[in-house]
């Protein structure tokens, strides 16, 4: 009788163990699946996030600020003048979805102006030919075009603007330092702080006029814009162009030569 009944407690035992096992394992499945579910859900979570910066980045894409202009009547026969001028009287108001003024209306403060354009090529070109804007009236010259940027892209942004900031005040070799790129590939650029009359900081606008006229090739000599790559020679190129450009290596702060000439010409820089 003794023998059957330690038979028996050894069989409930068994199956005891066994039931134990099968709850542990339960709960390591349940666990394993929660999370895969916690992960799955994390990177829905996160591929949402990136296609909604997309999308909103892709709806500004054909916004633009207008900072500076006062406010008036006729908000909307400047608005006109002004992106006439800069696209050479082929665009005007009736290419703009949208214009309005942000925020609230008061006294001491000049709201900006909100613009959405019917094409975000407009806003390019705009853009690309922002230093006609010293060409505007006296009443138009103090005014001021922006990006529509997102909260991040202007943490961004203030970031890289800072950085520049400070890399300019512990500089003591004269160098500055500046912000520069498309919306979202901003760079800092180091670039020669000659005061010099005849460096090409102070010819930018004069050469890309010069350019503009209809010239295929322009040699510039004894350029003054000491780097390589000296983002001014960047902003007196046009749309179309390419440039080349040396540093006399005895002189590197001083003379140098720069050669503007149209895409479709071939060259080689050794």
């Amino acid at each position: 009788m003794t023998g059957r009944n330690t038979k028996s407690a050894n069989k409930a035992a068994a199956c005891d163990k066994e039931g134990i096992n099968v709850v542990s394992f339960l709960v390591v499945v349940k666990s394993e699946v929660g999370r895969s579910l916690r992960a799955i859900n994390n990177d829905v979570k996160s591929v949402q996030i990136t296609l909604n910066k997309v999308v909103e980045a892709k709806k500004r894409k054909a916004n633009i600020m207008l900072l500076g202009l006062k406010e008036g009547a006729d908000d909307d026969d400047r608005v006109h003048k002004i992106i006439n001028h800069l696209t050479d009287g082929v665009f005007g108001l009736k290419n703009v979805l949208k214009v309005i003024r942000l925020g609230k209306k008061g006294d001491k403060i000049v709201r900006p102006i909100f613009l959405r354009f019917d094409d975000a090529k407009i806003k390019e070109l705009i853009f690309k030919n922002i230093r006609r804007m010293k060409t505007l009236d006296d009443s138009l010259k103090n005014i001021r075009l922006s990006h529509d940027l997102t909260i991040q892209q202007r943490s961004e942004l203030k970031k890289l603007l800072d950085d520049a900031k400070r890399k300019k005040e512990s500089c003591k070799e004269g160098f500055l330092y500046r912000v520069i790129g498309e919306v979202g590939k901003w760079k800092i650029v180091q670039f020669f702080a000659k005061k010099d009359s005849k460096s090409i900081m102070k010819k930018v606008d004069t050469v890309h006029e010069l350019i503009c006229d209809g010239l295929d090739v322009m040699v510039l000599t004894e350029t003054w814009h000491g780097l390589d790559g000296n983002f001014a020679i960047g902003l007196a190129k046009p749309p179309g162009f390419q440039f080349v450009d040396y540093i006399r290596e005895h002189d590197p702060g001083h003379g140098g030569l720069i050669v503007y000439f149209r895409k479709e010409f071939k060259h080689i820089k050794s």
